[in-house]
């Protein structure tokens, strides 16, 4: 599994909450089971998150139509950069010195631009795809070697893309699975199946993407 994949796992929980930052302080006891357990709020960053991950010692935070940097260095994280979308960033996926970040701005629901984080405090936007069918909403994406796979709404929702220039994005490979997320590794991908909403019912798809034009 990729680090954008293992990072996006670590984050979860980081992205259902608006990043509370806890203090626990065990009080003096002599009972191992007994003791009391004292928890105060001492921060918090922002208000509403939609995704998160996670690279090194910063936090990459999709709130509201921007991506907040934290430096999650110290057990206080703290604000260090931010970065404006014309959209809500749905996923943000960091790779070395390219974050990957998708968002929806009204129809437009699959683009996906790459921002240069080679500099943490001051992130820069390089380029901007679209992907896909305009009007579908992508709902995962990961990186394997030099392409990404991408799980998208319709009928032809996954997607092998070439991500080896920094100037854009291409499809070069499809197949016709309604998909819901997408997780790689090496020359395979994971893509779990089916319906937000009732319809098909899920499933987890093993693709073999060894020659990324012709997905299987």
């Amino acid at each position: 599994m990729t680090n954008g994949s293992m990072a996006r796992f670590a984050a979860f929980t980081l992205a259902l909450v608006t990043i509370f930052v806890l203090l626990v302080r065990f009080a003096p006891t002599t009972s191992a089971v007994g003791g009391t357990l004292s928890v105060e709020n001492v921060g918090h960053l922002g208000g509403w998150v939609n995704t998160a991950a996670v690279q090194g010692n910063y936090a990459y935070l999709g709130q509201g139509q921007t991506v907040t940097v934290v430096d999650a260095s110290t057990s206080l994280p703290t604000q260090a950069a931010s970065l404006g979308f014309p959209g809500e960033p749905g996923i943000v996926l960091p790779n070395g010195d390219i974050t990957y970040v998708a968002y929806a701005f009204g129809d437009l629901v699959n683009v996906v631009e790459q921002v240069d984080i080679s500099n943490p405090l001051n992130p820069t936007r390089t380029s901007s795809s679209t992907i896909g069918q305009a009007g579908k909403t992508i709902y995962g994406m990961d990186l394997t070697g030099s392409h990404m796979v991408v799980a998208q709404e319709g009928s032809n929702g996954f997607k092998v893309v070439d991500n080896s220039s920094t100037s854009s994005l291409s499809v070069v490979g499809t197949l016709p699975l309604t998909a819901l997320d997408v997780f790689a590794t090496g020359t395979h991908a994971y893509v779990v199946t089916g319906e937000f909403f009732g319809g098909e019912s899920n499933e987890l798809v093993v693709v073999d993407i060894s020659n990324p034009t012709s997905p299987s």
